[in-house]
């Protein structure tokens, strides 16, 4: 039997981040340090203002931290450039925001098309892809039909197949149920949840939701910049 814990996929080691407002020095984060593995479901939680959102876009590359060591399959992503920042976000990490920001003028399928197409992926493979995730979703049907035209679930969803994709080890999300009504939040998360684990991503979810966060692996708390297990 092989014990070996699963691998980590993303580590964030000693991550500060300060910003400058005129003669002040805002620290965001202070020192934070998070272990994530594959297959595993870690909820990030705190107060309002705290640095969740902050955190999540340092973890997903979006943003440099003051200091500190941001690493994706043990790769330090702290030294790269741009350019190879954004293959790996391209390629290992999925992002869901608690707006879908889905692009309105496109289908459901093209929306997931997109991102497979800018990844390199022919037409055809990205238009079955993108089929099978809606259908696993429960939006086959809904395939062609605008965001303008689906519910707030729908497009969430649909916001989650566009996150997978590309088949990424990481998937981040912030506050990815925040703007649904307390049922459709509940069914949209099981969902997400039921897939994540059965795909084996790694996967750091921010939420206000203590009830959610509890359905998940662990829960880790930031408070005033410091990041621990709840």
């Amino acid at each position: 039997m092989n014990n070996e814990a699963p691998a980590i996929v993303l580590k964030l080691d000693n991550v500060r981040r300060s910003f400058v407002q005129g003669s002040r020095t805002i620290d965001v984060l202070r020192g934070t340090n998070l272990d994530l593995r594959q297959g595993e479901t870690v909820a990030l939680v705190g107060p309002s203002g705290a640095g969740k959102s902050t955190l999540l876009q340092i973890a997903g590359l979006l943003e440099n931290p003051t200091s500190g060591t941001v690493l994706v399959d043990d790769r330090d992503c702290s030294q790269m450039s741009d350019t190879e920042r954004t293959v790996v976000r391209r390629h290992n990490i999925g992002f869901i925001y608690q707006s879908h920001r889905l692009l309105p003028e496109f289908s459901a399928l093209e929306n997931v098309v997109l991102p497979q197409r800018i990844a390199g992926r022919g037409l055809s493979d990205s238009r079955d892809r993108a089929n099978e995730l809606l259908a696993l979703l429960g939006l086959g049907n809904r395939a062609d039909h605008r965001p303008s035209e689906m519910s707030g679930g729908e497009q969430q969803r649909t916001a989650f197949a566009r996150a997978i994709a590309n088949g990424p080890e990481i998937l981040l999300a912030d506050e990815p149920t925040g703007n649904l009504d307390l049922e459709t939040g509940e069914r949209v998360f099981k969902t997400l949840l039921g897939i994540v684990r059965e795909t084996k991503l790694a996967t750091l979810i921010a939420t206000h939701n203590l009830e959610l966060a509890g359905k998940m692996d662990r829960v880790v708390k930031l408070v005033d910049g410091v990041l621990t297990e709840a």
